[in-house]
């Protein structure tokens, strides 16, 4: 897939367009957006491959949570920053936006919940895949697919 130079120009796209248009398949790369017209680029570890590379001491939550993330619900993303003197750094993120791409992919946007070392707090982060998630607030998840069970009892009903 090739981009003219327009569609690439970030200078011309809104925030969420410049979100999107990260959501290249296979890629971990992530932007986040913050301040008047500030961003950095990023990239978010694939925590699957670290899982199988280290089962016992880098623990994920289950594939099923991951795949099922919804708005509003916090997730902790692994970043690796580019600056080569920069170490790694975990951090939460509150899901704002979840999409399906035409492949079939889930990716996930949201907003810092921290401040780290080049992100500030609030910041628009993403495309996030579920495989870029090592932590879900897990009462989070409960609650939040508690309440959908409940209104689609009540519908059924």
């Amino acid at each position: 897939m090739e981009f003219t130079n327009e569609e690439l120009d970030l200078t011309k796209r809104s925030a969420t367009e410049n979100l999107q248009a990260y959501e290249l398949p296979s890629n971990d790369a992530a932007i986040a957006i913050f301040g008047d017209d500030e961003q950095i680029e990023f990239d978010l570890c694939d925590v699957e491959d670290i899982n199988r590379r280290h089962p016992e001491t880098f623990q994920i939550p289950d594939k099923f949570i991951r795949n099922h993330i919804v708005v509003d619900m916090l997730i902790k993303i692994n970043v690796k920053w580019r600056d080569p003197w920069a170490l790694g750094e975990r951090f939460w993120v509150r899901i704002t936006e979840a999409r399906e791409l035409c492949t079939g992919e889930r990716v996930l946007y949201g907003t810092a919940e921290n401040k780290t070392t080049f992100v500030p707090y609030g910041s628009l982060i993403g495309p996030i895949r579920p495989r870029n998630i090592c932590d879900v607030d897990l009462e989070d998840f409960l609650r939040q697919h508690q309440e959908k069970s409940n209104l689609i009892s009540a519908i059924i009903s």
